[in-house]
């Protein structure tokens, strides 16, 4: 049934009582959580119409209160690591908090952690939260405002956010994927095309080296369909760094003029996922790029591309063009990184010794790919 109903999740320790919330448009169906604004359950039909949940997520509020890999949820306030946990924004310099060894990764008590304020409007559901000046060291109070929508057979995330001095900002949603059901194993023999040329070379702890690389010649050339696990063993030095695939790709076109993301697809269900930014989003300058808020659709299909598109097959020069700021897109997918503790739920026997046969496949698009990081300049 087509609209929105909530329904009790259960209680974190302190009492609270965290709800569910179903967005479904008839035909996909996506549980939301309030804690951590958390995509828990994404329910798709396959090609014999058997409804397959592909998202990965647990079936109790306890294990979103104690795991520590942001399964399914919203990250803030900045996606990704920020070494050593120090930047310099207007000549001030600031510490935070660090939970990756000495680096910053989304934030050690972050947006992940957090209860939402949720709202309906019509067939979306709002999610807003304030992120006080301060908050794990990050400067300025930051309104945030993340609106999900089920339409089409798509789930779009449209996030925006609204500061009142100059900081950092990187909003993503954290959810793992595994388009043969969230509880089938490895995702090594379903195949990804990536509408990337270049990507960002990163250290041994996923720190981007600050330049952009072209995929051309290396295991991260992801332009045609390549099954996930093909090359994610091979023993070039970015891939053992990460153990596997954990870096950033910048996408072809600019800001507001940008191509679908990527397409992955399952052979056992048939099932095609689409990562793509908002369709709006494409007739917006780059000139503006300031003032876009970000929006992400992911669309299935079964047995069906979900939309003809193709890589470009325009050369590639040496190094990326100039003019436009890169969106970039966050691939992450492995068989070699270990897990730091056992844990165990509906989809994931996710155990140091069985994780490499479990790896699932994380897709995050952001609309800037910088070595230092976008400020956020208050509304005026």
């Amino acid at each position: 049934m087509a609209g929105i109903r909530q329904e009790p999740f259960g209680k974190i320790a302190d009492g609270h009582e965290i709800m569910r919330y179903w967005l479904s448009d008839g035909v996909i169906s996506v549980g939301i959580l309030n804690l951590g604004g958390t995509i828990q359950s994404v329910l798709v039909p396959d090609r014999s119409g058997k409804m397959i949940d592909v998202a990965l997520g647990y079936d109790d509020v306890h294990s979103y209160e104690v795991q520590d890999k942001f399964i399914g949820a919203l990250i803030g306030r900045f996606g990704n690591r920020i070494a050593r946990g120090k930047f310099s924004l207007d000549g001030k310099d600031y510490t935070l908090r660090t939970n990756d060894g000495r680096n910053h990764l989304h934030g050690r008590h972050g947006f992940d952690k957090r209860l939402w304020n949720v709202q309906t409007d019509g067939d979306s559901l709002v999610l807003t939260l304030t992120s006080p000046d301060g908050d794990e060291g990050y400067p300025g109070t930051l309104q945030v405002c993340v609106r999900y929508t089920v339409a089409n057979r798509a789930l779009i995330i449209d996030y925006q956010a609204q500061t009142d001095a100059p900081t950092l900002c990187n909003l993503t949603n954290h959810a793992y994927w595994n388009l043969s059901g969230h509880d089938a194993g490895s995702v090594g023999d379903q195949k990804i095309t990536l509408n990337a040329d270049y990507f960002t070379p990163v250290d041994n702890e996923a720190i981007p080296l600050g330049t952009l690389a072209p995929v051309t010649g290396t295991a991260l050339d992801l332009r045609t369909p390549t099954a996930i696990g093909a090359h994610w063993d091979d023993p070039e030095e970015q891939l053992q760094n990460v153990g596997g695939y954990d870096h950033y790709f910048a996408l072809r076109g600019s800001i507001g003029f940008l191509s679908p993301t990527a397409e992955v697809t399952s052979p056992a269900t048939g099932i095609t996922m689409q990562v793509a930014p908002c369709p709006a989003c494409s007739s917006i300058p780059a000139t503006r790029w300031k003032a876009l808020p970000r929006v992400k659709t992911v669309r299935f299909t079964a047995d069906a591309p979900a939309s003809a598109w193709k890589p470009s097959s325009t050369p590639i020069t040496s190094t990326p063009p100039t003019g436009h700021r890169p969106s970039c897109a966050r691939v992450r997918f492995g068989s070699t990184r270990p897990s730091t503790a056992s844990r165990q739920s509906k989809f994931y026997p996710y155990t140091k010794r069985t994780v490499q046969a479990h790896c699932p496949l994380f897709i995050s698009v952001f609309m800037k790919c910088h070595k230092v990081h976008h400020r956020c300049a208050p509304d005026k």
